[in-house]
């Protein structure tokens, strides 16, 4: 066994038993083709020969996210196959036909996110079939170094500082330490072929940008920054570790039933960043599959409130409401969760209640006049089937001037990126007839007009948006 060999094998065998893997466990790697993935499952053949890991159960599973071109992805397919017959690894495989993933993006998160969300449904889903499994990914210390520049970026705290977790759960990464010209080099020495998506050179791509751009020209004027970076990472770790020991003796945030009690004095005693912590907690366990990023300055004006009298509303928003209750604190989930499709609630005649600040009142016949309207009431006339619903990319509106994207229109008025996930749309057969603020009432005013539509004489009410500014 060469140095190198021997080296990557005494790194993953350390991993293991950190990880507590057991002899008889169920590991499903996930393998792209490219070097660190082949690198990847090379190496659990190899730790399956040694004694204490014999009955390893090794599967591959390989996803196909359907974003190159098909030559390039039939020639992937057949190095990945032509691999695991090789090695002697059972292989899985999912395909998502061409534009799939761009289609079914409901919460519009661009290409890596949303291939990155179905690529680990898929591997949860797999790991699931046995009651031992463990999902094995072959992330090493450069991708660890470019998630944690890319999180200093983004405002990270702590908890984020500390880049990737080597074992987490069901998920596994026994390369996390290892850099990849190392890989590369026990590739050459085993002679194993490996693909190069062609992707990943691709800078508009924001991992491509830092891995290709951002980070060579950071490295001019600061030769060791991966190390730095590195360091950076451990130092969170030990943060974070602090921080978890300090709040071992402070009660979490009761919730049940969508609301949730603290008492008033006692949160706001509590030092700042260990409120905005308990905030986030409760937020995840309400909305435990959500990929939306909870905004740091909306937690921390929440925890921030500084209302002096006994009642009052501290903020609402993503899906949270805040006020203070005498001397008690009380939260409420505010927004109706997406349904398949995105479908929320299909209309029928009478009230419907949207959000803890919205209902509409729905009818078949045309206004007699004008109707009424309040902060917290609308009235359509509808034709049947009408819902209401998520947006959708390529959503338009009727305004007066004519038809306009969705997005286009609520940019325009300053709604912002982060806000546009609390609006549902209301439509019928004609199209959308109106946005509805779920949980925005303060922050966005709604007025109304009438527009006539040439069909059976119907009139329906479309509401125009129209933003306050902060």
């Amino acid at each position: 066994m060469s140095s190198i060999a021997e080296t990557l094998l005494t790194t993953i065998q350390s991993s293991a038993c950190k990880a507590g893997v057991q002899k008889d466990d169920s590991l499903w790697i996930a393998y792209s083709g490219g070097p660190d993935s082949t690198a990847l499952l090379a190496l659990m053949v190899r730790l399956r020969e040694l004694k204490e890991y014999r009955g390893l159960q090794l599967r591959a599973v390989y996803i196909d996210h359907g974003l190159r071109s098909r030559q390039e992805r039939i020639r992937e397919l057949a190095l990945v196959r032509s691999n695991c017959t090789r090695l002697g690894i059972s292989l899985y495989m999912r395909f998502f036909p061409p534009g799939y993933l761009l289609q079914h993006d409901q919460h519009h998160l661009g290409t890596e996110a949303v291939a990155r969300e179905y690529r680990y449904r898929y591997l949860h889903k797999v790991r699931t079939s046995r009651p031992t499994g463990r999902i094995v990914l072959g992330h090493t210390r450069d991708d660890q170094v470019e998630t944690v520049l890319m999180r200093c970026f983004q405002g990270s705290g702590p908890e984020g500082l500390q880049g990737i977790t080597e074992n987490d759960g069901y998920l596994w990464r026994p390369l996390l330490g290892v850099g990849k010209p190392q890989l590369l080099e026990y590739l050459r020495e085993n002679r194993l072929d490996y693909s190069l998506d062609t992707s990943n050179t691709d800078a508009a791509f924001t991992r491509n940008y830092i891995r290709h751009t951002l980070l060579p020209q950071i490295r001019t004027a600061f030769p060791g920054v991966e190390r730095s970076l590195l360091q950076l990472s451990d130092k969170m770790r030990a943060v974070e570790t602090v921080l978890e020991e300090s709040e071992r003796e402070i009660p979490e945030i009761e919730a049940q039933n969508g609301t949730a009690e603290y008492e008033w004095a006692r949160f706001m005693r509590l030092p700042l960043y260990i409120r905005v912590r308990m905030l986030y907690r409760l937020y995840n366990r309400w909305y435990p599959e959500s990929l939306q990023r909870l905004p740091y300055r909306f937690v921390r004006e929440l925890c921030s409130c500084s209302i002096s009298s006994s009642h009052g509303c501290c903020g609402q928003g993503y899906g949270i409401r805040m006020e203070k209750r005498g001397q008690s604190l009380f939260w409420e989930r505010t927004v109706v969760p997406n349904k398949k499709n995105s479908y929320l609630i299909v209309v029928q005649a009478g009230s419907v209640h949207i959000s803890n600040r919205w209902s509409l009142r729905f009818s078949s016949r045309g206004f007699d006049s004008t109707p009424p309207f309040s902060c917290n009431t609308m009235e359509f006339t509808a034709k049947e089937p009408c819902v209401v619903r998520t947006r959708r990319p390529g959503d338009v509106i009727h305004l007066d001037g004519g038809r306009k994207k969705l997005k286009e229109a609520l940019r325009e008025i300053g709604v912002e990126q982060e806000e546009r996930g609390e609006i549902a749309v209301l439509e019928d057969r004609r199209g959308i007839l109106a946005l509805i603020p779920l949980d925005y009432p303060e922050k966005i005013r709604w007025s109304r007009f009438a527009k006539s539509i040439n069909e059976a004489d119907a009139q329906y009410e479309i509401m125009e948006l129209k933003s306050e500014r902060r």
